[in-house]
């Protein structure tokens, strides 16, 4: 009687553990699953900063190649005003504020 009891409690203790380990391989596959999404996440993150940080250099390539411009375009006009008269406009004169608008 008692072995029948020990084999009762035995097969008890193995079914649990069965369960026990099928409930891990569930929640590893999704463990897995998990982690190939932060993955191919991350993949794609790190495409788009280099695309971003692409972006900004070509950006700051062109400001600085409108600043040297500027320079040699400041330089060739020796920072005088210019005085020339274009299609009916005022010429500006020494002195004379130059505004945008």
């Amino acid at each position: 009687m008692e072995q029948v009891e020990n084999l009762a409690r035995l097969e008890e203790a193995i079914d649990k553990l069965l369960d026990a380990m099928q409930e891990m391989k569930n929640e590893k596959i999704q463990l897995e699953a998990r982690l190939e999404e932060k993955e191919h996440e991350a993949f794609e993150l790190k495409q788009q900063l280099e695309t971003l940080q692409s972006e900004r250099s070509r950006i700051h390539q062109r400001v600085a190649g409108l600043i040297t411009s500027i320079d040699k375009w400041e330089k060739t006009t020796d920072g005088k005003p210019a005085t020339k008269v274009k299609a009916g406009l005022p010429a500006i004169q020494p002195g004379e504020s130059k505004t945008l608008f």
